[in-house]
């Protein structure tokens, strides 16, 4: 089976990265330094972005980040668990990239 994603971590910030969906969606997240909650990245000015769900999804538990590693080690993850129903949990969003 083809890997329907890529994730780039951001070269100068080791709290944001990039999921690309094989269609073109992307989708931004990021935590912050020191480890917390991750969030989505939106255009909406002065606000932090909702909350990200384990598994990428859009409820449930609360997905944290240390802060140890590369958040986009976290966002793999996170992806390949939520296996082929990725596609479909990230096209509800249009405001994700930054």
């Amino acid at each position: 089976m083809a890997r329907r994603y890529f994730v780039r971590q951001d070269p100068t910030w080791p709290n944001r990265c990039v999921l690309r969906l094989s269609n073109g969606v992307e989708q931004h997240y990021w935590a912050p330094t020191q480890g917390g909650y991750v969030r989505n990245v939106t255009k909406q000015p002065g606000t932090l972005g909702p909350q990200v769900c384990e598994g990428l999804a859009g409820s449930g538990s609360t997905l944290a980040w240390s802060g140890n590693y590369p958040l986009a080690e976290l966002i793999r993850r996170e992806a390949r668990r939520a296996g082929s129903a990725i596609e479909d949990m990230l096209l509800f969003s249009t405001d994700s990239s930054s």
